[in-house]
């Protein structure tokens, strides 16, 4: 039951797994340097989590016939090779390749299990006076923690509409610089239920 009346809400409970491209500079084709953050949220609701988890464990084994790594008996020529993070800027060997592209294959291909949204905010066209009388990690801080809640508030609007409430279990980001940051462990718990 609703605490507000009684009423039964049609309700959704999810876990947020996140990570981030740190400010990075890319040329045009013109040749003017831009500068970007990138975002990544894969939502997943608690109803399908065991479902995805066995999926992408079945993913990672590399037999013509795939088994669920964890419990693989058959083990292939991948299997102690894709114990590990897998990385953009290091992939390190083909193996590690061959596992990250059967992932990146189902999550393109999968319209039930899977979640994910994708930000890239351009930092060299933003207003930086938005964000205080600060520069470096600081200004990355401070741009990353809106834009994160904006992801997150977004995606959740966009594939959960059709319920009356969404209840965001845990976060779960990625170790990185931003976990120093004095607001962002509490930052989005904060901002997202009073602005929404």
């Amino acid at each position: 039951m609703d605490p507000t009346g009684g009423i039964l809400v049609n309700e959704i409970n999810v876990d947020i797994f996140c990570d981030e491209v740190k400010e990075i500079s890319q040329k045009s084709i013109e040749g003017d340097t831009h500068k970007w953050i990138y975002i990544g949220l894969l939502i997943v609701p608690l109803n399908k989590k065991l479902e995805l988890f066995n999926s992408l464990m079945i993913k990672r084994c590399g037999n013509i016939v795939p088994n669920n790594w964890d419990s693989c008996k058959a083990e292939c020529k991948y299997h102690f090779k894709n114990g590990t993070e897998v990385h953009y800027q290091n992939l390190r060997s083909k193996d590690v390749y061959f596992i990250a592209k059967k992932w990146v294959n189902f999550f393109l291909e999968d319209n039930n299990l899977t979640y994910y949204y994708m930000l890239g905010i351009e930092t060299t066209k933003i207003n930086n006076a938005i964000f205080g009388d600060v520069s470096g990690e600081e200004r990355f801080n401070r741009i990353y923690n809106r834009y994160f809640r904006m992801a997150i508030k977004k995606s959740l609007k966009s594939f959960f509409s059709n319920y009356d409430k969404i209840v965001i279990r845990n976060i779960y980001h990625d170790k990185a610089n931003i976990e120093s940051d004095s607001i962002f462990k509490w930052h989005i718990c904060y901002k997202l239920p009073i602005s929404d």
